[in-house]
């Protein structure tokens, strides 16, 4: 049986998916996978809660609450998985690009690491020209219980400084919007030894150096 990853299912979610896909997405879904019908209740969430949040602004009650449960910088006490056991498996960056997806307004980049134990699933997008990112996550144990992938602190800076944070849901997925910039890494907090996972984030907008079918090696 074929198995999809949160960002498809938010594509689902959001309307999105292609003809195909969606159709195999929904004989899942009428079929009774329970794997499935998880995925794709996260990620309606997740998109009804970003179309809400995005039109909402918070209490500021409510983000002192927040700050003071993710406080900026408390990642670094936590020790990082060597880079040397960080390894990205998949980047559609390195791919041909289809003439069909070259001429779309939205810049996207997916990709997929293996850190230690753990597989970290990426989608980031970029709508046109705007200043806004969405990235779109799951981080999944392939070997094992060696850690939770539930309820772990996610965390995006530029520099030094946090500009967006979030948890992992109940299967590990995630979503946050930030405004692009350079440099922009990824801090994923994960347990079983504690210890947390640095992944470096391209602006979607270097997509554009994606090589083309047509072009050739100089």
């Amino acid at each position: 049986m074929k198995r999809f990853k949160i960002e498809d299912w938010v594509d689902y979610a959001r309307g999105v998916a292609s003809k195909e896909r969606k159709a195999e997405m929904q004989k899942l879904l009428e079929e009774g996978c329970e794997g499935s019908q998880r995925l794709f209740q996260s990620a309606s969430l997740m998109t009804e809660a970003a179309q809400v949040l995005g039109k909402t602004e918070p209490p500021s009650g409510v983000l002192e609450r927040a700050f003071s449960i993710f406080e900026q910088g408390q990642y670094k006490a936590v020790s990082r998985i060597p880079l040397s056991e960080i390894r990205l498996i998949f980047d559609s960056m390195l791919e041909p690009q289809l003439a069909g997806v070259r001429a779309t307004e939205t810049l996207i980049r997916e990709t997929t690491y293996m850190a230690g134990n753990f597989l970290v699933s990426l989608r980031m997008e970029q709508e046109g020209e705007t200043e806004v990112m969405a990235v779109v996550g799951q981080l999944s144990n392939e070997l094992g219980a060696i850690g939770p992938v539930s309820k772990r602190p996610v965390y995006v800076y530029q520099g030094e400084k946090m500009i967006a944070r979030t948890i992992t849901g109940e299967n590990g997925e995630f979503q946050m919007e930030f405004s692009k910039g350079e440099p922009l890494k990824l801090v994923l907090l994960v347990e079983n030894p504690e210890k947390r996972i640095e992944l470096d984030l391209v602006p979607a907008s270097a997509k554009k150096m994606k090589r083309t079918p047509d072009e050739t090696d100089r």
